[in-house]
């Protein structure tokens, strides 16, 4: 990642966080989901998320696990992927809810 940084585990899930092009991301894996967050607020380290649509705006991008992701490098090209739709203005942006779920 040329323009930010990645912490990664694939140990038993995917999990990992950083920084692409200012913005925070995470990544995560559950019950064969791959779930991408990328925070709008660029003041907001990427260990405070997942966030996205509660506590901050941002874009999420979720996908079932039909790629095969073994190595850090191959989810690195997924999260470089991601991150040219988000630069184009293709994934789902999610507002900050501001108030609790009960006064929906």
């Amino acid at each position: 990642m040329d323009d930010g940084y990645a912490m990664i585990d694939l140990q038993n899930k995917i999990k990992g966080y950083g920084v692409l092009h200012g913005h925070a991301w995470c990544v995560s894996e559950s019950k064969e989901i791959i779930t991408l967050e990328i925070s709008e607020d660029i003041s907001l380290s990427p260990e405070h998320l997942p966030l996205v649509g509660y506590g901050c705006g941002g874009w999420l991008f979720k996908q079932e696990q039909t790629i095969n992701i073994i190595s850090i490098d191959s989810l690195l090209n997924f999260i470089v992927v991601e991150f040219s739709y988000f630069k184009k203005n293709q994934l789902t942006y999610l507002p900050s809810v501001t108030c609790s779920c009960s006064d929906l």
